[in-house]
């Protein structure tokens, strides 16, 4: 088997082995990446999920405390009436400063729990662009893994190439040597444009 031969062979062996060795890397790495988007995805649709059922609770204990303060409210009034005192005045005063106060206090509840569910939908908002993110490097890998097999086949069809005008040069060199007119000439005519005899 001739030199030339023997190159073309190593060659297209060493190119399949790169190209193959490209593309599966790209392949994992681009698996990978989507993992990772479908986990951001389904996570940020837990976090959505859980900023709902965060709204439904603050909801439901506004109602309770609704619900607590009338009764307090309620209670406070009966007290003062079954102990003769007037409403007016500063007994007056003593309830609506207890109305005041149990209103602030669930105002205050009212705003903690609305900036809690705020929270959880910012943290379902990252997650959804994280898994965009991903999913974007998913797309890039896959797209590399392709390019990698078109760079690969170029490279090695001009390494191939190469040789085979290796090939033809070292005949040049057998012919010169054996006393044979071989010029550059006669080797190009005989030759396709990459150096591959025809």
């Amino acid at each position: 088997m001739g030199a030339a031969a023997i190159g073309i062979g190593l060659a297209a062996a060493t190119g399949i082995w790169k190209a193959k060795t490209e593309y599966d890397q790209n392949k994992a790495a681009a698996r990978q990446a989507q993992a990772n988007a479908d986990m951001a995805y389904r996570n940020a649709e837990a976090k959505d999920e859980q900023a709902h059922e965060q709204a439904q609770n603050n909801a439901l204990n506004q109602d309770i405390k609704r619900r607590q303060m009338q009764a307090k409210m309620a209670e406070e009034q009966n007290q003062m009436a079954s102990s003769g005192l007037a409403l007016t005045g500063s007994n007056a005063r003593v309830l609506a400063d207890s109305q005041y106060n149990m209103a602030l206090d669930m105002g205050i509840d009212a705003y903690n729990g609305r900036q809690k569910v705020d929270n959880i939908f910012q943290q379902s908002t990252d997650l959804q662009n994280q898994g965009n993110v991903y999913a974007y490097q998913a797309k890039q890998y896959k797209q590399a893994a392709k390019t990698s097999l078109i760079k690969n086949a170029l490279e090695t069809g001009f390494t191939i190439a190469m040789a085979g005008a290796g090939g033809g040069a070292s005949k040049a060199k057998d012919a010169a040597s054996a006393g044979k007119e071989y010029s550059l000439k006669n080797w190009y005519n005989n030759t396709n444009t990459f150096g591959i005899k025809l």
